[in-house]
């Protein structure tokens, strides 16, 4: 579960607004397909664009879950304070029911039951580069690259020529149509503009089985190979050619 602290204005129709997308067309899920809920709060107003509005919200941590018949549920926990309220976007990832209509590769294997599972890729024609240095504490980012345009509540992979790399996630652009984006916290290390790279994350988790699955879309894969991160173990898994792929992380 993962916290995020949204900021609100005071107003008294509207508390929180949340989206759903399919992350693997980055398209909004709408009408009966997702839904979202907050713990002992009576449900939202489905909007016929996809968005659900809570209303009467006071500030303060509450729990949202978003789920749906072909995605996968994902629980977050969210606070909302004063000044300006920020749309939430959540991106939620297909289950085993979802029937993809773009070319994909489906990847299956087994893991620590409830372990989350990452996929990226570092190959240079696949990442996206910083427009300005990012310092610790730094809760903004400015890419550019294949794909900058989308990437609202997307994790992200930062990592600099030398150091550690941080799993981060982005939030919100900061204006729209453009590829600054909020993210969910500020950054713990330091990241020059030269020589860092960002790679979108596909996420998924492991279930009280140990079993997963994750959708990479071909035209979004960037290289004929993919590494697989689930805790210390990484596997570096070649695409080329394929279109199921079983991997094991126990």
């Amino acid at each position: 579960m993962e916290d995020f602290n949204l900021s609100r204005r005071d107003v008294t129709s509207v508390s929180l607004a949340v989206e759903l997308i399919d992350d693997l067309t980055g398209e909004a899920i709408k009408g009966s397909n997702g839904s979202v809920s907050i713990d002992g709060i009576r449900p939202p107003i489905n909007k016929n664009d996809g968005w659900f509005v809570f209303t009467g919200l006071l500030q303060g941590k509450y729990t949202i879950t978003a789920n749906g018949s072909i995605f996968s549920e994902k629980k977050l926990r969210i606070e909302l304070t004063g000044d300006e309220m920020l749309p939430l976007r959540i991106r939620l990832h297909p289950n085993k029911l979802y029937r993809p209509y773009i070319d994909c590769i489906r990847i299956e294997g087994k893991a620590a039951p409830g372990s989350m599972v990452y996929f990226f890729s570092e190959d240079k024609a696949a990442v996206l580069k910083i427009l300005t240095d990012c310092t610790p504490g730094t809760d903004t980012i400015s890419v550019f690259g294949t794909g900058a345009n989308d990437l609202e509540g997307r994790l992200l992979r930062i990592k600099a020529s030398k150091g550690t790399a941080e799993r981060i996630r982005a939030v919100k652009r900061k204006k729209d149509d453009s590829a600054e984006y909020i993210l969910e916290k500020g950054v713990k290390g330091t990241f020059p503009k030269v020589g860092t790279s960002v790679s979108p994350v596909t996420e998924t988790q492991a279930d009280e089985n140990g079993r997963f699955m994750a959708l990479i879309r071909k035209d979004h894969a960037g290289s004929n190979e993919i590494i697989c991160q689930c805790g210390r173990k990484k596997r570096t898994i070649p695409l080329e050619g394929k279109n199921n792929i079983m991997i094991d992380l126990m």
